[in-house]
């Protein structure tokens, strides 16, 4: 017998108990004798509640045990002393076909009065089936206005017992509480320019964007405050937000179509979501949310959820953000880094490339020029830039460690930096992470759920062409006079060529103007594209994958059988090539690993986000270059995983494909 569930019977009871408590404590500094007669009428109050309440209890316990003795044997001849069981209860089948039922059952959860009605099936009454599966879980039902929560206990013999408790009022409660959760969103709206080269109406058109947002907003009953320079406040509840998500939180399409004197705007809005149980605790969420979708390129929603984050849109091209200056600010904090130091140690991702490497390069340099010592940690066995590597092996100079000389070199002191890289799951030493004192990170692919978030410095820009391209930035508006080696010159721009396949995708200004820095170091595009030279066995496995692909337009899928040597290159230069066939707006080739796992390299013209669709997968990357490792998983069940993540993504975004074709 548990005390707690005695006084939990009807604790109103005992408030008479209470009184005399009080009284007596009360007396004990008037007079004596009043105080005695006041704890005596408190002791004898509680011994009558417990007396009344130890007898009810038992009484319930010895109807269920009856209840549960008679069900065991089968006895259910005894029908009047069973069908008053003290609680609504039902037995069924595995079907959930009801065969019996207490009175308080068919009174209480089916309302039909002293009647008994023809037997339910009950799943009905909520989402009971199957019923192996609920078996000692609480389940949720209702019966007219009223509401129950519902034991499921297997009796045996394919026979199920199920107590429904009434809480009605409880739920109402709960429901209405969800209702009127507070969801804080904070908001960022980036403008580049007008599609035309008139600029004078530029102030004009950022005030009539913003009272676009407001009037949006304010049709959902939100309070919106403007914080700053087109960053917005809003505030609403749960039941407006739901209303918001119904609608595809069209918002974002507004933004990215808006038009300004019959001039499209080259507009996006990123928004933070958070919801919490106070204002206070959903701005926090919002804040991180907000740096989430900003990380991830903007044009998006980021929600804050207890797992991570969930996100909304993302078809768009990214913005550009980060300045010149900004940049320039950044080299000085990472100066300070390096001269605070004991020594450095960079780091790029697993299967290190030429963006990876040649960004490393640029930061050992960088801390040449500052004095501070620097190595480069990698693995020679799965690096896929061996012919810059191979440049500097044998020579004084040479920067690059293994990953077991890198351990030893690391302490408290020792600053990590990791290039084209923020997982933590994808850096070449996990280990590294833990014994470094601090860490730095330069990266610019979109922003991963489980980047590294402890970082002294991040440097993200998810509209930079290649890391090469903001370490080369970082060197260039650097107030340290760094000299970059033909070779270290040579490897920063093997990087930038591969993210840019030959400086087609994601080019901007800068990144010619980064180009044009490099060739002035003496970097030599003769010599770096031989970098990037296949034998003629590796042409003829190129095309074979090639030749072998399955193209559904847009979609083009091809499986490598064979665990080639340097198959991760060259499956991604295969999935390059199918980019080159008419109407193929994505490619994706599946191939196995030497580890015995399953990879996915996909490639992605405008029209199509392949980095959702990698992380529909466990993976990640950029818009238009991302990749997945499946473990466990044969060829075919990688194809078709990712034959049902193209389906979820035609899905959820093929009404925001059209609009973003028709821009």
């Amino acid at each position: 017998m548990r005390i707690r569930q005695i006084i939990g019977s009807d604790p109103a009871a005992l408030f008479p108990a209470a009184l005399f408590a009080a009284a007596a404590v009360y007396f004990a500094f008037v007079d004596w004798r009043y105080s005695v007669c006041a704890a005596a009428a408190c002791a004898a109050t509680i011994a009558v509640f417990f007396a009344f309440a130890v007898k009810r209890y038992r009484s319930l316990e010895s109807k269920i045990k009856y209840f549960n003795e008679a069900i065991a044997l089968g006895n259910l001849s005894e029908t009047d002393r069973i069908a008053a069981f003290p609680i609504p209860a039902v037995l069924c089948d595995e079907r959930g076909d009801i065969y019996w039922g207490s009175d308080l059952f068919y009174r209480d959860v089916l309302c039909a009065g002293s009647e008994k009605p023809k037997a339910v099936n009950i799943s009905e009454l909520g989402d009971f089936l199957p019923l192996s599966d609920m078996a000692g879980k609480r389940v949720d039902a209702s019966s007219g206005q009223s509401r129950f929560t519902a034991t499921v206990s297997e009796l045996g013999d394919n026979s199920w017992a199920v107590y429904f408790h009434e809480d009605t009022r409880l739920k109402l409660v709960e429901t209405e509480y969800k209702r009127s959760r507070p969801v804080v969103m904070l908001m960022t709206l980036d403008v580049l320019e007008l599609s035309s080269p008139e600029r004078e109406d530029d102030a004009d058109l950022i005030t009539a964007l913003e009272k676009n947002i407001v009037s949006w907003l304010s049709g959902f009953d939100c309070v919106v405050r403007r914080y700053g320079a087109s960053r917005f406040l809003a505030i609403t509840e749960s039941e407006k937000y739901e209303r918001m998500l119904a609608g595809g939180f069209e918002l974002l399409d507004k933004v990215k179509k808006f038009e300004y004197n019959g001039l499209r705007t080259d507009a996006s809005l990123a928004v933070g979501i958070g919801i919490e149980r106070s204002i206070r605790e959903g701005e926090k969420s919002a804040r991180l949310a907000l740096d989430m979708a900003r990380g991830r390129g903007g044009d998006q929603a980021a929600v804050r959820t207890r797992d991570g984050y969930d996100f909304i849109g993302g078809l768009s091209q990214t913005v550009e953000r980060v300045s010149a200056a900004q940049v320039r600010l950044i080299s000085e904090a990472l100066g300070d880094l390096l001269a605070s130091c004991s020594n450095c140690i960079v780091m790029g991702h697993r299967n290190s490339d030429f963006d990876c490497v040649g960004a490393s390069l640029g930061i050992s340099a960088l801390a040449r020029a500052l004095g501070v010592e620097c190595v480069i940690a990698f693995d020679e066995k799965t690096t896929l830039s061996k012919p810059l590597t191979e440049l500097f092996r044998g020579a004084s100079s040479n920067p690059f460690v293994s990953l077991e000389t890198a351990l030893g070199l690391a302490g408290g002191k020792t600053l990590l930096i990791v290039t084209d890289n923020q997982r933590m799951a994808t850096v070449d030493c996990p280990q590294l992470l833990d014994r470094c004192g601090s860490v730095v990170v330069i990266d610019h692919h979109r922003m991963s759920v489980d980047h590294i978030s402890d970082a002294a410095l991040f440097f993200h820009d998810p509209n930079a062409s290649s890391a090469c391209e903001m370490t080369s930035e970082l060197l260039r508006l650097s107030p340290a006079q760094v000299r970059l080696t033909r070779d270290e010159a040579d490897g920063l721009f093997a990087g930038m060529l591969l993210d840019t396949k030959n400086f087609t995708l994601h080019c901007g200004v800068r990144t010619f103007e980064t180009a044009a820095y490099l060739r002035s170091c003496g970097a030599d595009p003769v010599r770096v594209r031989g970098f990037f030279a296949n034998t003629l066995d590796e042409k003829r496995i190129i095309n074979e994958i090639v030749e072998s692909a399955n193209i559904r337009l847009p979609y083009a899928v091809a499986v490598c059988e064979k665990p080639y040597p340097k198959v991760r290159l060259l499956c991604s230069m295969a999935a390059d090539e199918l980019l080159g066939v008419v109407d193929v707006d994505a490619s994706f080739v599946i191939y196995p690993t030497e580890s015995g796992a399953t990879a996915v390299s996909a490639r992605s013209r405008e029209n199509v986000n392949v980095q959702l669709v990698m992380e529909k997968l466990g993976g990640g990357g950029h818009r238009n270059m991302a990749a997945a490792m499946l473990g466990g998983v044969t060829l075919q069940d990688a194809i078709e995983r990712l034959h049902s993540a193209l389906a979820e993504y035609e899905d959820e975004h093929s009404e925001m494909i059209k609009q973003e074709e028709k821009i």
